[in-house]
């Protein structure tokens, strides 16, 4: 064969081997599709899901602030199972909120025990840990002003040595910058654990830490879940067993955002 004729030949060769590279690639993508269409299905059922849990969120949240603002206790895992049914039309809150006042007071030692365990799972300093155990033992001899007095300064300080060094640089230990990193940084899997949690962050981020004055005075006292201005500076009595069990468990989810920050700091 003349060198004339190969190298017409040539381009010809190099077609032929570049079909041959693409029908095995065709090959490999058709042997490959079935295992690729489930990843995009798996893919796809993920995302279904999580905006399904979103819709539940946001559902559940609605749900729990109409519930509150009749009831009046935070919704909570150490609510007797099955108080609250499926339609709320059908339900009479204030005999709810009545049960509710006489379980927190006839079956205290299971609810402390739940609350117990919960703070045991807590990364927390260990001088947290003895105030939170305090607070306990206050509510269970009735000085309930005393655990709401109690817990604001000591999640103040959690937040401040976890965070900033035990500097007094920023004011309230720095709660807003608290906040705003939980707004920027943490996944709504950590800021929302629990069944209810977006209504625990909504009173947190809205309510408990508001600066008190003559505008909103009124409304402020008139909130169960005491507000850490009014309950320091004595503009509001917190005396009661709601306000108490209420500021149980809102510590009880600042710290557990608190830990979450913790562990994404370091994940080892």
């Amino acid at each position: 064969m003349n060198d004339d004729y190969k190298k017409m030949l040539d381009p010809l060769s190099a077609l032929t081997k570049s079909i041959d590279d693409a029908t095995n690639a065709v090959e490999q993508l058709v042997r490959a599709a079935p295992e690729l269409f489930r990843k995009i299905e798996l893919a796809f059922e993920a995302f279904h899901e999580t905006t399904a849990g979103f819709a539940r969120w946001f559902r559940d949240h609605e749900r729990a602030t109409r519930i509150f603002a009749v009831v009046g206790w935070l919704p909570h895992e150490t609510w007797p199972a099955g108080l609250i049914g499926s339609d709320d039309d059908s339900q009479n809150l204030e005999e709810i909120r009545d049960r509710l006042a006489l379980h927190y007071q006839d079956e205290w030692p299971t609810v402390e025990q739940q609350f117990a365990s919960s703070f045991d799972r807590l990364n927390v300093e260990d001088e947290t840990r003895k105030v939170l155990a305090e607070a306990l033992t206050s509510h269970r001899d009735g000085k309930y002003r005393s655990v709401v007095r109690l817990l604001f300064p000591e999640i103040e300080n959690e937040i401040r040595v976890a965070f900033y060094q035990n500097s007094l640089k920023h004011p309230i230990a720095g709660l807003n910058e608290f906040l705003d990193a939980l707004n920027r940084k943490v996944a709504f899997g950590h800021v929302l654990q629990r069944e209810f949690d977006m209504t625990l962050f909504d009173k947190l981020s809205s309510h408990m830490y508001s600066k008190v004055d003559d505008s909103n005075r009124l409304a402020i006292a008139a909130d169960p879940v005491p507000n850490r201005h009014a309950a320091l500076h004595g503009i509001v009595s917190y005396s009661s067993a709601q306000n108490s069990i209420n500021t149980l468990i809102m510590a009880d989810y600042i710290l557990r955002l608190v830990t979450s920050l913790k562990r994404l700091r370091n994940p080892s």
